[in-house]
């Protein structure tokens, strides 16, 4: 090594995650490096991608279900691609080296390797980097299950899927989780035959009877959804990529589709070099992502067992914040609303009935289907359910919507958790004429029917009445 360069902070690994904090910290004049090996943000780009997929497939539905067009619709794969890169590139900007590097951060290509607690080495310039704090931010690859045979046949991931020219015609998806069902749903809505294998069940974090009603509409757009179905074998053959299971279980497709989440190699970080402790979900933290070595914190794919990329914009937060304003923050993963971007959408916050139960087991349960409230009729999309767990005393423990926009509507909840408010306050909320939220609202009054409708509150009116 020839020299070494100091900073006040050093991020490693140029994911979502990791580029917030080099950004946030560049912006307030810190002295920062980035070090990653590929093109910053890619995880990003990746989850952007699939956003403006799912947008697309969602139109192509609604066009195709809208009544009085009787023609339905001609889908352009090519173009469909093509605008999936023009939103792409139009957000590419914001993280490109040129701006990054204009911002102050120290852009360096190449991979890093602890030395000791406080410096690093890179290959990407001849010096040892040390910086007060460090933050691991390395974007994870795709996980492989360990199922015979499925190393020696073509099979994809949602990127390598998205850049297909062709749309493929039967898509065999292995996973049960949101990127699972998700794509699973776009590719079906572009025209493809798609089959959804689970291992286990299908959306564990979510409340089985929401996801019953995802699955039930999944099948009714012609999704074959397999649960409990985990495949002990694949090989390729004549009539394509055959899958093979137990209780008889066999499909075959002409395309595999791998979405059984990300995990990323940490042996080239050389953690022991740096005293931070892994364990087997990832490295390990405490609730301040803070790891056991105090001048590192991780977050993303590096820090498990939470791999959700809805979760790193909420730790890169509070890792900034804490590093740089000393604020006693930290991160809850119950805090942030669990979302699966279908159509209808399905979001969790809070507990879930089963979770609640487990516990003390004194639960209210708050039901408003969506066949009930006018905008859903009015829009052709009443297939849905809002689902509310409260104590008795009706504090709110946790909200779970199956819906259009479920992402946006799940919030109010979300904020009535974190503010530890009780059903009384939704209940009471006003709310425009017709929308989706009334159903939100529709839940909450369930919690206060059998009083207000009890013989005691009629007696009460009754006699009010004849006060005058």
């Amino acid at each position: 090594m020839t020299d070494t360069a100091h900073y006040d902070l050093c991020v490693i690994g140029g994911g979502s995650g990791g580029l917030g904090v080099a950004i946030g910290a560049g912006l307030l004049g810190v002295p920062v490096a980035l070090v990653e090996p590929g093109v910053p943000g890619a995880d990003g780009a990746e989850e952007l991608a699939t956003a403006t997929l799912l947008a697309v497939a969602a139109r192509i539905e609604a066009a195709r279900q809208t009544p009085g067009l009787d023609q339905p619709p001609t889908i352009d794969l090519a173009r469909v691609r093509a605008q999936v890169a023009t939103v792409v590139d139009a957000a590419a900007a914001a993280s490109a080296p040129e701006r990054l590097r204009a911002l102050g951060i120290d852009l360096i290509e190449g991979h890093a390797r602890f030395l000791a607690p406080d410096r690093i080495a890179t290959d990407g310039i001849p010096r040892m980097l040390t910086a007060r704090r460090f933050v691991l931010a390395p974007v994870g690859a795709a996980r492989v299950p360990p199922i015979p045979g499925l190393d020696q046949v073509p099979w994809l991931t949602p990127a390598s899927l998205a850049a297909l020219e062709q749309l493929p015609p039967h898509l065999a998806v292995l996973g049960g989780g949101a990127d699972a069902v998700e794509l699973a749903q776009a590719y079906r809505r572009l025209g493809a035959m798609v089959t959804l294998i689970a291992d286990g069940d299908l959306l564990p974090d979510h409340d089985p009877e929401l996801v019953d009603l995802l699955s039930l509409r999944l099948r009714t757009e012609g999704i074959e959804v397999l649960t409990g179905a985990p495949i002990s074998h694949v090989v390729q053959n004549s009539g394509g990529i055959s899958l093979t299971g137990g209780n008889g279980l066999t499909v075959t497709a002409s395309h595999l589709l791998v979405a059984a989440g990300r995990q990323y190699s940490l042996d080239a970080l050389d953690l022991p070099a740096a005293g931070v402790q892994c364990g087997h979900a990832g490295i390990m933290v405490d609730r301040h992502l803070r790891t056991s070595n105090r001048r590192v914190y991780a977050l993303g794919d590096a820090a498990g067992p939470h791999h959700r990329v809805q979760d790193v914009t909420v730790q890169a937060g509070i890792i900034l914040r804490r590093v740089l304003f000393r604020q006693n923050l930290s991160f809850d993963p119950l805090a942030l609303p669990r979302v699966v971007r279908t159509g209808p959408g399905l979001a969790q916050a809070g507990l879930t009935e089963r979770q609640v139960r487990a516990g003390s087991g004194a639960v209210t349960i708050l039901r408003s289907p969506l066949h009930d409230n006018d905008r859903a009729r009015a829009e052709g999309m009443a297939h849905g359910l809002v689902k509310v767990v409260t104590d008795r005393k009706g504090r709110i423990l946790g909200a779970g919507i199956l819906a259009p926009n479920a992402d946006e509507l799940i919030q109010t909840w979300q904020l009535a958790i974190a503010q530890k408010l009780k059903i009384g306050a939704i209940a009471i909320l006003p709310t425009p004429y017709p929308t989706l939220s009334e159903a939100s609202k529709r839940a909450a009054g369930a919690f206060f029917a059998p009083r207000l409708l009890s013989a005691g509150t009629k007696k009460l009116v009754r006699w009010l009445a004849m006060l005058g």
